[in-house]
């Protein structure tokens, strides 16, 4: 068993070590950047881990715990789904609930676009290699039934057996 600060600075579940993480993030938003670049961030980031580890394990089974961690795990995937990380917002802003079309549009096309460009670069190789396949897979069928039909005898020399 583990000592008590380890026990303590430490989260052994990924996913509640995710959404603590994503705690922390959403909670230093509301700082300025030179808050957050400081020399002494690392250290406030861990304490603050620490403590958001403390009060989860203390009050898990809450009401409103168990509300804010539902509440977490839509908005990382949420974000997972635009394929963005949380540090890449520009605001966070708690009026809107939704994630506006005029975001999520441009990024549709690019996607598309970029699907669009390297389905159309891919059409040469699959023009060039699927004669090379048609012709691999007969050969090994052949082998394969040829194979099947003969028996293999093997003849084994072993160096001290055969004195």
């Amino acid at each position: 068993m583990p000592s008590e600060p380890l026990r303590v600075t430490f989260c052994w579940s990924p996913n509640i070590f995710q959404l603590i993480q994503a705690a922390r993030r959403l909670y230093l938003s509301g700082f300025s950047e030179s808050d957050r670049s400081s020399n002494r961030a690392l250290i406030f980031k861990t304490e603050l881990n620490k403590r958001l580890l403390i009060g989860y394990t203390k009050h898990s089974g809450h009401a409103d715990i168990i509300s804010l961690m539902g509440k977490l795990r839509s908005y990382t995937a949420a974000l997972d789904a635009l394929g963005v990380t949380d540090h890449q917002l520009v605001s966070i802003a708690t009026i809107h609930t939704h994630i506006p079309v005029l975001f999520l549009l441009p990024r549709l096309l690019y996607r598309a676009l970029k699907f669009g460009v390297l389905a159309i670069l891919t059409l040469p190789g699959l023009a060039l290699f699927t004669p090379i396949f048609m012709i691999t897979s007969h050969i090994s069928r052949r082998k394969r039934s040829a194979a099947a039909t003969n028996p293999v005898s093997m003849k084994i020399w072993h160096p001290l057996l055969d004195i």
